[in-house]
């Protein structure tokens, strides 16, 4: 595949995309400032080679909340797999498990909670926005906790969306919409569901 580094693998990916998908995975809000400083940051981040220290294989693995990981590299939660995989979130979910890392699964998944961490056979984590309604926290975190999940991740940061910088068809907005009203669907009947004992 002749892939060298993330860049390679990020224009591979952009010529199996629409130019909308592509663009809302790579952009960011208003003057993509975060984008910019968070590039910056992970460039500065440089590997130390150390030689001479003695023969054996290097051991990355790590202990999270119980779960030990082949590395100390997790899958961060992103929204709306399905725009770029058939199978979402749960193809996402058994890279997770075949790497034997964990996966964060966003609370904007475009597959259930249940159906995810089944894929992953537990290597799941759920990522949870504050909710006005307490009783739509509480039956994500239920149903988090039937399903396995070992851990919540909190985001506080998104009080308040920021401007997409990018102009979006309006097929690729659709597309974008009815991932988002299929995912919130399956999680309010998947929640009654739960809430009824069916």
């Amino acid at each position: 595949m002749g892939w060298i580094g993330l860049r390679d693998l990020e224009a591979e990916a952009t010529k199996l995309l629409t130019p909308t998908i592509a663009d809302y995975i790579a952009g960011g809000s208003d003057d993509e400032v975060t984008v910019k400083e968070n590039e910056a940051a992970y460039s500065r981040i440089s590997l130390v080679p150390r030689v001479l220290c003695g023969a054996g294989d290097p051991d990355l693995t790590i202990d999270l909340f119980g779960q030990r990981i082949s590395m100390p590299v997790l899958i961060a939660p992103t929204a709306f797999h399905r725009l770029v995989h058939d199978q979402g979130e749960t193809a996402t979910a058994r890279a997770a498990l075949a790497t034997d890392t964990i996966m964060i699964m966003s609370m904007a998944s475009t597959e259930t909670i249940e159906k995810v961490a089944a894929a992953s056979e537990g290597r799941t984590w759920l990522q949870l926005y504050l909710q006005p309604d307490l009783s739509v926290m509480e039956s994500f975190v239920r149903r988090a906790e039937d399903s396995g999940c070992k851990a919540l991740v909190i985001t506080v940061d998104s009080p308040v969306f920021g401007s997409v910088n990018v102009m979006f068809a309006m097929d690729s907005l659709i597309c974008l919409l009815v991932s988002f009203v299929r995912t919130f669907a399956c999680h309010q009947m998947e929640n009654r569901r739960v809430e009824s004992g069916v």
